[in-house]
């Protein structure tokens, strides 16, 4: 039990400095357009964000719901306030004051990142608290600072919520997390099931209602700032629709080894989707399932969508890991950060393997950016030289020409052992669930 602890509390010491280590570094391609959002609300108002790339270029995009540039917008102008009475306006640099801005934005994210962390410890213990906190994907969304992190938060504070049978205040928090990240959608079908099972089904439709009229109070300021629902659809809707396939998927692999059309991996994502729902819809019948089997089956659609789905970045480990330190299963803990490791890994090969040719590949804009210009915006002016020499070395160059020459050959092992991992992960899950 002692060593249980000193190990669980050097791993939180750990989290805490990397926490702070990172403070000033960020991923700067997203960063940039975050902070484009914010110029266009002082320019356009804040209801009028996914009108800004007419107006102001595809730099401007909001490809979120609403509440992602809300929480952004609102936080950054909060920080921007301080940062210039901090360090005052005349006695600093614009580009200082936009990364002290920035850095008290983190601090937003790592302190939610904290309070989940007590919650966990109160409810599991210290050693799960510890196991958040210095968790691969939450160090992950911490170091790219990404929206995740707040719909993650959202959605366990929700199930919580169910499980303590507050279903009110647990379908609005619900509602909010899919309009920061649309992601938690995949989780509907089971709450929708476990709530009419639970409170009947005049009371989960009245739950429903609810939670259509709080998304449109949120979405329909921006319909009307936008001149019609044209510009927040073709951003939120058909932008991502029209993505090409990104992460360590099956999607990826059969988008470059057999076909450009995905036609299949989706029909497999949606028939393994449906599988599951049917499964917990069985699970049910047979004789009810508690919240603990709301937690394991969304936990499972996700890991699915993991798999299969088209686009799938680093940050969306936040979602499972969250509900598989709740189930407190060990082994299944290792797994997800095992995952983790491999899809940042992924991503990671791809970044240094374009120091070679001094640019990396962004599928979002279908086009390349350069290196140096990504590094200028991924870190603070001080912290700039310190990444511009790690990334010069003769280590990271070494291991840039081995990238560059096998290329292909890194993505597809990394890709093989994340699905692997992944599989044997969903293996435990269901065995759980049958338990």
């Amino acid at each position: 039990m002692r060593v249980e602890k000193a190990v669980a509390a050097t791993l939180i010491m750990l989290a805490l400095i990397f926490y702070s280590s990172v403070l000033f570094l960020w991923n700067g391609y997203d960063i940039d357009i975050f902070v484009n959002w914010v110029v266009a609300a002082k320019e356009l108002g804040i209801t009028s964000l996914y009108k800004a790339p007419e107006v102001f270029g595809e730099r401007f995009r909001v490809v979120y719901p609403p509440l992602a540039p809300l929480i952004f917008v609102s936080n950054y102008m909060l920080a921007e306030y301080f940062a210039a009475k901090l360090v005052g306006v005349d006695n600093a640099d614009a580009m200082y004051l936009v990364a002290l801005a920035l850095a008290l934005v983190k601090l937003s994210l790592i302190g939610l990142s904290i309070y989940i962390g007590y919650v966990i410890y109160r409810r599991r213990g210290l050693v799960y608290a510890a196991v958040w906190l210095a968790g691969i994907p939450v160090l992950t969304v911490v170091f790219m600072y990404q929206f995740d992190l707040y719909a993650a938060a959202l959605l366990y504070a929700a199930l919580l919520l169910y499980e303590a049978n507050r279903c009110r205040l647990a379908t609005l928090l619900y509602t909010l997390s899919i309009l920061v990240k649309p992601l938690t959608i995949l989780v509907a079908p089971i709450l929708a099931l476990y709530m009419v099972q639970r409170y009947g089904l005049k009371a989960s439709f009245k739950l429903a209602l609810m939670s259509m009229f709080v998304s449109l109070a949120v979405v329909i300021p921006f319909i009307l700032g936008g001149s019609g629902p044209k510009p927040l659809s073709k951003w939120t809707i058909e932008f991502h629709l029209e993505r090409q396939p990104q992460g360590p998927t099956i999607a990826t692999l059969y988008y470059q080894l057999v076909s450009r059309d995905l036609l299949i991996p989706t029909i497999c994502l949606v028939a393994l989707l449906l599988l599951t729902y049917y499964s917990f819809y069985k699970r049910l019948r047979r004789g009810g399932a508690g919240v603990e089997d709301v937690y394991r089956y969304s936990l499972l659609v996700f890991m699915v969508y993991m798999m299969l789905g088209k686009v799938v970045n680093p940050q969306y480990y936040v979602f499972p890991y969250i509900l598989a330190v709740e189930i407190a299963v060990p082994h299944l803990i290792v797994l997800m950060n095992l995952a983790a490791f491999f899809i940042d890994a992924y991503f990671i090969y791809d970044f240094i393997a374009g120091l070679k040719i001094g640019s990396v590949y962004m599928p979002d804009e279908q086009r390349w950016y350069n290196i140096k210009l990504l590094v200028h915006l991924s870190s603070a002016p001080h912290t700039r030289e310190s990444v511009e020499y790690l990334l010069n070395s003769p280590a990271a160059q070494m291991l840039a020409d081995v990238f560059a020459r096998y290329y292909h050959e890194f993505g597809y092992l990394f890709s093989i052992a994340h699905i692997l991992v992944l599989l044997a992960a969903s293996y435990v899950v269901v065995r759980r669930a049958r338990a």
